[in-house]
């Protein structure tokens, strides 16, 4: 699944169909919002972003979507997108737990990380949290608050 299309969309793909595999893109957005979250007129943001969607989601061998992604990509959804969470990932009564927890994605408020590192913190029985991602914001953390700078 190629869930973020502004992290090496291209390289991602390149190096998924070199092992065999299919892609299939995740559009859960839209330039429209993505134009919106920057500073300046949107209309030009939005061209941009629509232009580097279409350029990122070329390649990919299906897109999934919530909503209709044609205007903002070039093509239509090839299944729909579920939101939620499918039973088979959620925690299994008797299921031995792994030994850590892995967040990889943009460190965002939107995305849950600050839950996360809440209940890491919370946890009477501690278990190592390991965040990969990026933020346009810095955030200041203590179990009980996320503050940002």
């Amino acid at each position: 699944f190629l869930h973020d299309p502004f992290w090496a969309p291209l390289k991602v793909t390149e190096a998924a169909h070199a092992l065999g595999a299919k892609v299939v893109a995740v559009h859960h957005g839209s330039a429209a919002l993505d134009a919106a979250g920057m500073r300046g007129p949107t209309r030009g943001w939005e061209a941009l972003f629509r232009a580097w969607l279409r350029h990122a989601y070329a390649p990919v061998d299906a897109i999934a979507s919530v909503v209709d992604p044609e205007p903002d990509c070039a093509r239509e959804a090839s299944f729909p997108l579920r939101l939620g969470l499918h039973e088979a990932f959620r925690p299994q009564s008797g299921a031995a737990r792994g030994d850590h927890v892995l967040y990889v994605g943009r460190l965002a408020r939107e995305k849950g990380v600050f839950r996360l590192l809440e209940a890491a913190a919370r946890s009477d029985d501690p278990w190592p949290l390991r965040l990969i991602g990026s933020a346009k914001r810095e955030y200041a953390y203590t179990p009980s608050s996320v503050v940002a700078r």
